[in-house]
């Protein structure tokens, strides 16, 4: 599910630079699109590498979509990163006894 709110995310910013992004950062930072939920904290700091302040508008979308996936109200917080947001919504799905796979 992770997975899916990534893509959602990056789906803004169009197909062909979300493919772009995804192979810059495997390729940079050896990070395989299927193991970014397994590495969400490597993952958000490669795009702050890449778009530097400008990720955390990316992070954001990628945070609201997940919480969209888990019918979750998106509130902000302006410290979290995105892996704050992603901790946030694994501890209520499990809460909830949501399966996450």
């Amino acid at each position: 599910m992770i997975l899916k709110a990534v893509d959602a995310g990056l789906e803004a910013l169009g197909a062909s630079v979300r493919a772009a992004l995804y192979h810059h950062v495997e390729r940079v930072s050896g990070i395989k699109r299927r193991c970014i939920p397994n590495r969400i904290n490597e993952f958000s700091k490669a795009l702050r590498d890449v778009f530097g302040t400008g990720a955390r508008v990316i992070e954001k979308l990628v945070a609201k979509a997940l919480f969209d996936q888990f019918r979750l109200n998106f509130e902000e917080h302006e410290n979290w990163a995105l892996v704050d947001h992603v901790s946030f919504v694994i501890g209520k799905a499990c809460e909830h006894g949501t399966d996450l796979r």
